[in-house]
């Protein structure tokens, strides 16, 4: 191997690397930030669909209100809807069914698999959820895991009856099973009904699945949208 040449300022280069810099423009002219304040925000996808709602333009790493204490990693894009613009924040998915949308009430399936009658349902005591609105309740869930086909599928049953969610919520946080039970026992008498109740579950867990994965494609999408600079 030949002597490496001593590094002299005759021998020393420096080279500068360039960086193309988009930046927002409508009209041909540049979208400032007291422009870019006034665009309504609005979700870009259907919360229970994953449909886009119009065009994503590009992605913007700046928000006029404050993103909130959360961590939790996000993109603001700024999409077309008809004429008009839009801007929106997309939060990095995670695998959690709490996150994800009602797709229908499943009173009975819950009831059934809270009381033992599902042994294919693994469900956690603990695992009573509920989201409150304002003003009143707004609806509880049961989350669930359903192994199948080699492997867990992950759902939740959601729950409108406020009768049953007392009694969910009597169950799981004071051990009071014997009320679950008989109100199973009416609803259910034989296993007929708990054969066809696995069903739903499935259809259920099958839904989350579908939704969890769209989220993770939409959310590599949105990555791919060019990263534009606002103007001052």
């Amino acid at each position: 191997m030949p002597p490496r040449r001593p590094l002299t300022p005759q021998t020393a280069q420096v080279t500068t690397a360039s960086v193309e810099i988009k930046t927002l423009t409508v009209s041909g002219k540049q979208v400032t930030m007291a422009v870019f304040r006034q665009l309504y925000e609005e979700p870009l996808y259907d919360g229970l669909t994953w449909e886009l709602q119009g065009t994503p333009w590009c992605r913007v790493n700046y928000h006029p209100d404050r993103c909130g204490e959360s961590s939790r990693a996000h993109e603001h894009v700024v999409w077309q809807k008809g004429s008009e613009l839009r801007r929106a924040r997309i939060n990095q998915p995670i695998d959690d069914v709490d996150e994800a949308p009602v797709f229908g009430f499943d009173d009975d399936a819950a009831l059934c698999v809270a009381a033992g009658g599902l042994p294919e349902v693994d469900v956690s005591p603990s695992s009573l959820w509920y989201q409150e609105r304002k003003y009143s309740l707004s609806h509880r869930w049961l989350t669930f895991t359903l192994p199948a086909l080699g492997r867990e599928l992950e759902g939740k049953l959601c729950i409108q009856d406020l009768q049953l969610g007392g009694l969910l919520d009597r169950r799981t946080y004071h051990n009071e099973q014997r009320p679950i039970q008989d109100l199973h026992a009416q609803l259910h008498p034989d296993g007929v009904g708990c054969a066809e109740t696995l069903s739903v579950v499935e259809e259920r867990a099958n839904q989350y699945a579908a939704w969890m994965s769209t989220a993770r494609q939409r959310w590599g999408e949105v990555l791919e949208l060019d990263q534009v600079f606002i103007a001052v």
